[in-house]
Protein backbone atom coordinates (compact mmCIF):
# COMPACT_ATOMS: atom_id res chain seq x y z
CA UNK A 1 0.00 0.00 0.00
CA UNK A 2 1.26 3.61 -0.45
CA UNK A 3 0.64 5.24 2.90
CA UNK A 4 0.08 8.96 2.82
CA UNK A 5 0.03 11.50 5.95
CA UNK A 6 -1.30 14.77 5.44
CA UNK A 7 -0.16 18.21 6.50
CA UNK A 8 -0.97 21.93 6.38
CA UNK A 9 1.93 23.13 3.94
CA UNK A 10 0.92 21.24 0.82
CA UNK A 11 3.13 23.60 -1.39
CA UNK A 12 5.83 20.45 -0.03
CA UNK A 13 5.30 17.04 -0.42
CA UNK A 14 7.79 14.81 0.65
CA UNK A 15 7.98 11.22 -1.19
CA UNK A 16 9.97 8.20 -0.74
CA UNK A 17 10.02 5.76 -3.20
CA UNK A 18 11.78 3.21 -1.99
CA UNK A 19 10.75 2.15 2.07
CA UNK A 20 11.48 -0.94 0.72
CA UNK A 21 11.47 -2.79 -3.17
CA UNK A 22 12.20 -6.16 -4.26
CA UNK A 23 15.22 -6.36 -6.86
CA UNK A 24 15.79 -9.45 -9.26
CA UNK A 25 19.16 -10.00 -10.09
CA UNK A 26 20.12 -12.41 -12.98
CA UNK A 27 23.92 -13.76 -12.27
CA UNK A 28 22.81 -15.11 -10.39
CA UNK A 29 19.29 -15.64 -10.22
CA UNK A 30 18.42 -13.94 -6.48
CA UNK A 31 15.22 -11.72 -5.74
CA UNK A 32 16.52 -9.35 -2.68
CA UNK A 33 14.87 -6.85 -0.77
CA UNK A 34 16.89 -3.51 -1.27
CA UNK A 35 15.56 -0.91 1.63
CA UNK A 36 17.09 2.67 2.10
CA UNK A 37 17.24 2.51 5.87
CA UNK A 38 15.83 5.32 7.68
CA UNK A 39 14.52 7.48 4.28
CA UNK A 40 11.08 6.34 5.29
CA UNK A 41 11.63 8.06 9.13
CA UNK A 42 13.69 11.19 7.88
CA UNK A 43 10.63 12.03 6.13
CA UNK A 44 8.34 11.41 8.48
CA UNK A 45 9.90 13.64 10.81
CA UNK A 46 10.58 16.45 8.76
CA UNK A 47 6.81 16.49 7.66
CA UNK A 48 6.07 16.07 11.17
CA UNK A 49 8.36 19.31 12.21
CA UNK A 50 7.18 21.18 9.19
CA UNK A 51 3.29 20.45 8.95
CA UNK A 52 3.91 18.82 5.36
CA UNK A 53 2.28 15.68 3.56
CA UNK A 54 4.58 12.91 3.02
CA UNK A 55 4.14 9.91 0.52
CA UNK A 56 5.72 6.81 0.95
CA UNK A 57 5.47 3.68 -1.19
CA UNK A 58 5.55 0.82 1.73
CA UNK A 59 4.94 -2.02 -1.21
CA UNK A 60 7.67 -4.51 -3.11
CA UNK A 61 7.12 -2.28 -6.24
CA UNK A 62 9.56 0.17 -7.19
CA UNK A 63 7.99 3.89 -8.57
CA UNK A 64 11.49 5.11 -10.21
CA UNK A 65 10.56 2.12 -12.89
CA UNK A 66 8.22 2.35 -15.44
CA UNK A 67 5.23 -0.16 -14.74
CA UNK A 68 6.14 -3.85 -15.44
CA UNK A 69 4.34 -7.04 -15.99
CA UNK A 70 3.60 -7.38 -11.66
CA UNK A 71 0.15 -7.15 -10.72
CA UNK A 72 -0.01 -4.84 -8.78
CA UNK A 73 2.96 -2.78 -10.00
CA UNK A 74 0.74 -0.16 -12.39
CA UNK A 75 -2.01 0.25 -9.43
CA UNK A 76 0.98 0.87 -6.81
CA UNK A 77 2.53 3.30 -9.10
CA UNK A 78 -0.54 5.14 -10.18
CA UNK A 79 -1.44 5.53 -6.43
CA UNK A 80 1.33 6.69 -5.75
CA UNK A 81 1.70 9.19 -7.99
CA UNK A 82 -1.96 10.47 -7.80
CA UNK A 83 -1.56 10.93 -3.80
CA UNK A 84 1.44 13.29 -4.78
CA UNK A 85 -0.74 15.30 -7.43
CA UNK A 86 -3.61 15.66 -5.27
CA UNK A 87 -1.63 17.70 -2.64
CA UNK A 88 -0.78 20.53 -6.15
CA UNK A 89 2.55 20.84 -4.41
CA UNK A 90 4.96 23.28 -6.03
CA UNK A 91 8.06 21.50 -4.97
CA UNK A 92 8.53 17.71 -4.46
CA UNK A 93 11.49 16.50 -2.27
CA UNK A 94 12.08 12.75 -3.37
CA UNK A 95 14.16 11.45 -0.37
CA UNK A 96 16.81 8.20 -1.61
CA UNK A 97 19.60 6.20 -0.03
CA UNK A 98 22.81 5.81 -1.13
CA UNK A 99 25.79 3.34 -0.40
CA UNK A 100 29.02 5.25 1.54
CA UNK A 101 31.54 4.34 -1.60
CA UNK A 102 30.30 3.21 -5.30
CA UNK A 103 30.27 4.92 -8.94
CA UNK A 104 30.55 7.99 -9.41
CA UNK A 105 29.91 10.84 -12.65
CA UNK A 106 33.05 12.90 -12.63
CA UNK A 107 32.06 14.72 -16.21
CA UNK A 108 32.28 18.28 -16.22
CA UNK A 109 29.89 20.49 -15.63
CA UNK A 110 28.65 22.61 -18.64
CA UNK A 111 26.54 24.84 -16.88
CA UNK A 112 27.27 25.84 -13.16
CA UNK A 113 26.16 22.96 -11.50
CA UNK A 114 24.90 20.64 -14.00
CA UNK A 115 26.90 17.61 -15.82
CA UNK A 116 27.08 16.61 -19.62
CA UNK A 117 26.71 13.09 -18.65
CA UNK A 118 29.05 11.45 -20.75
CA UNK A 119 28.98 8.20 -18.64
CA UNK A 120 32.42 8.90 -17.05
CA UNK A 121 32.81 7.08 -13.34
CA UNK A 122 34.80 5.93 -11.25
CA UNK A 123 34.58 3.77 -7.96
CA UNK A 124 35.20 6.51 -4.96
CA UNK A 125 33.45 7.99 -1.77
CA UNK A 126 30.23 9.57 -1.99
CA UNK A 127 29.00 12.75 -0.76
CA UNK A 128 27.04 12.80 2.44
CA UNK A 129 24.32 14.11 0.23
CA UNK A 130 23.87 14.02 -3.52
CA UNK A 131 21.31 16.55 -4.94
CA UNK A 132 19.47 15.73 -8.37
CA UNK A 133 17.46 17.72 -10.67
CA UNK A 134 18.19 17.38 -14.39
CA UNK A 135 17.64 14.21 -16.32
CA UNK A 136 20.27 12.89 -18.59
CA UNK A 137 18.45 14.29 -22.19
CA UNK A 138 19.03 17.53 -20.46
CA UNK A 139 15.16 18.49 -18.98
CA UNK A 140 16.01 20.20 -15.30
CA UNK A 141 13.59 19.45 -12.89
CA UNK A 142 13.64 22.15 -10.45
CA UNK A 143 15.18 26.15 -10.20
CA UNK A 144 18.52 25.83 -9.86
CA UNK A 145 18.69 28.49 -7.09
CA UNK A 146 16.18 26.32 -5.33
CA UNK A 147 18.33 23.32 -5.55
CA UNK A 148 21.38 25.44 -4.68
CA UNK A 149 19.93 27.32 -1.68
CA UNK A 150 19.12 23.52 -0.16
CA UNK A 151 23.01 22.93 -0.66
CA UNK A 152 24.32 25.58 1.17
CA UNK A 153 22.09 24.93 4.49
CA UNK A 154 23.45 21.32 4.06
CA UNK A 155 26.85 22.76 3.82
CA UNK A 156 26.84 24.76 6.87
CA UNK A 157 25.70 21.91 9.04
CA UNK A 158 29.02 20.15 7.91
CA UNK A 159 27.76 18.45 5.23
CA UNK A 160 29.26 17.12 1.82
CA UNK A 161 27.45 18.01 -1.12
CA UNK A 162 27.72 17.37 -4.58
CA UNK A 163 25.00 17.75 -7.83
CA UNK A 164 24.57 14.83 -9.95
CA UNK A 165 27.38 12.60 -8.84
CA UNK A 166 25.73 9.83 -8.04
CA UNK A 167 22.82 9.36 -10.28
CA UNK A 168 21.56 11.27 -13.74
CA UNK A 169 18.39 12.27 -12.31
CA UNK A 170 15.44 10.11 -11.59
CA UNK A 171 11.86 8.93 -12.69
CA UNK A 172 10.34 10.29 -9.91
CA UNK A 173 11.36 13.65 -9.91
CA UNK A 174 10.78 13.53 -14.18
CA UNK A 175 7.95 12.53 -13.80
CA UNK A 176 6.83 14.74 -11.03
CA UNK A 177 7.88 17.83 -12.68
CA UNK A 178 5.52 17.17 -15.76
CA UNK A 179 2.85 18.02 -12.86
CA UNK A 180 4.18 21.37 -13.23
CA UNK A 181 6.07 21.70 -9.78
CA UNK A 182 9.73 21.51 -8.82
CA UNK A 183 11.51 18.32 -8.19
CA UNK A 184 14.63 17.37 -6.57
CA UNK A 185 15.61 14.04 -5.60
CA UNK A 186 18.16 13.69 -2.21
CA UNK A 187 20.31 10.89 -2.40
CA UNK A 188 21.56 10.71 1.36
CA UNK A 189 24.67 8.39 1.84
CA UNK A 190 24.41 5.34 4.80
CA UNK A 191 26.79 7.29 7.11
CA UNK A 192 24.07 9.73 7.37
CA UNK A 193 20.82 7.50 7.65
CA UNK A 194 22.78 5.43 10.41
CA UNK A 195 24.08 7.50 12.55
CA UNK A 196 21.45 9.14 14.92
CA UNK A 197 23.75 12.55 15.34
CA UNK A 198 23.92 12.78 11.81
CA UNK A 199 20.41 11.84 11.07
CA UNK A 200 19.24 14.33 13.29
CA UNK A 201 21.16 17.26 11.65
CA UNK A 202 20.27 16.45 7.98
CA UNK A 203 16.70 16.35 9.27
CA UNK A 204 17.40 20.03 11.15
CA UNK A 205 18.70 21.27 7.98
CA UNK A 206 15.78 20.07 5.49
CA UNK A 207 13.38 21.17 7.88
CA UNK A 208 15.29 24.77 8.01
CA UNK A 209 14.96 25.04 3.89
CA UNK A 210 11.28 23.90 3.74
CA UNK A 211 10.53 26.71 6.61
CA UNK A 212 12.35 28.71 4.30
CA UNK A 213 11.32 27.80 1.11
CA UNK A 214 7.63 28.03 2.47
CA UNK A 215 7.70 31.22 4.36
CA UNK A 216 10.12 32.83 2.18
CA UNK A 217 12.20 34.42 5.02
CA UNK A 218 15.82 33.62 4.81
CA UNK A 219 17.55 31.24 7.56
CA UNK A 220 20.07 33.07 9.08
CA UNK A 221 23.34 33.94 7.09
CA UNK A 222 21.89 32.10 4.22
CA UNK A 223 23.31 32.77 0.67
CA UNK A 224 24.06 30.73 -2.54
CA UNK A 225 27.80 30.07 -1.87
CA UNK A 226 30.78 29.14 -4.59
CA UNK A 227 30.43 25.81 -5.99
CA UNK A 228 34.12 25.67 -4.71
CA UNK A 229 32.93 24.85 -1.57
CA UNK A 230 31.00 21.77 -2.95
CA UNK A 231 33.68 18.50 -4.06
CA UNK A 232 34.82 19.17 -7.32
CA UNK A 233 34.89 15.25 -8.31
CA UNK A 234 36.26 16.21 -11.55
CA UNK A 235 39.45 17.24 -9.70
CA UNK A 236 39.35 14.09 -7.68
CA UNK A 237 39.36 12.22 -11.07
CA UNK A 238 42.18 13.72 -12.26
CA UNK A 239 44.50 13.61 -9.16
CA UNK A 240 43.87 9.59 -9.31
CA UNK A 241 44.56 9.48 -13.19
CA UNK A 242 47.68 11.56 -12.30
CA UNK A 243 49.43 9.03 -8.79
CA UNK A 244 48.09 6.34 -11.26
CA UNK A 245 50.66 7.56 -13.98
CA UNK A 246 53.50 7.92 -11.62
CA UNK A 247 52.76 4.52 -10.44
CA UNK A 248 53.34 2.98 -13.51
CA UNK A 249 56.46 5.04 -14.08
CA UNK A 250 57.99 4.10 -11.32
CA UNK A 251 57.19 0.50 -12.24
CA UNK A 252 59.25 0.65 -15.30
CA UNK A 253 62.23 2.77 -14.47
CA UNK A 254 62.49 0.00 -11.74
CA UNK A 255 62.32 -2.74 -13.89
CA UNK A 256 64.41 -1.35 -16.65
Amino acid sequence: MVKIIDGKNKQVVLAVSHAQTLKVMTRPLRIIKDEEVFTKEIAMEVGRICNCPTVINDTYTDPNRKASFFEFDEKNKEEFYNAIESFKPTLVLDIHGIAEAGPIFVNPREEGYLRNFKEKTIIGQRPDVDIEFKRKHGMVTCNAKIAVALASILIKLGFSVDFEAVYPGGYVIEKVSGFHTNAIALEINRTVREDPIKRELFIKGLSTFIKWYITGEKPEEQELIDIGNYIDSEKMYQEMKNKMMQRRNAMTSYIG
